[in-house]
């Protein structure tokens, strides 16, 4: 959905329950003309997708959120000052529709964004 729209991924490493990516913002996206005009900031609904659509693209499940434990905005990111991101997410798979997951946002090695929560595999209804 926002993935090569809003962002688009420079580098991306995936090991078994770590997935570590560079990404850079398009500064000129329409959203940051609204979010605000003038001084712009990536909204957190935004942040928020973004973890889920490179968990999605890596883990080859479609995913919904469940539970958001924590979910803080320590800095806000303003794409004008710094449009290269560092995300990290660990994830466990507790059952079989459920992901664990601890995940953050970076800008100039400062923490900007953490969650932690749980996210369950999308089931599609059936076409009748």
């Amino acid at each position: 959905m926002l993935l090569n729209s809003l962002y688009t991924i420079i580098s991306l490493e995936h090991s078994p329950g770590l997935i570590i990516t560079d990404i850079e913002l398009k500064i000129n996206h329409e959203i940051f003309k609204a979010h605000f005009p003038g001084q712009p900031i990536l909204p957190g609904a935004c942040m928020l997708q973004m973890i889920k659509e490179i968990l999605q693209k890596e883990i080859f499940v479609s995913l919904q959120l469940k539970k958001a434990g924590v979910i803080k905005f320590l800095e806000m990111i303003t794409p004008m000052e710094n449009n290269l991101l560092e995300i990290n997410i660990t994830y466990q798979q507790e059952s079989a529709i459920n992901f664990r997951i601890n995940a953050s946002i970076k800008s100039l090695e400062k923490l900007c964004f953490k969650f932690n929560g749980t996210f369950e595999k999308r089931i599609l209804p059936e076409n009748k």
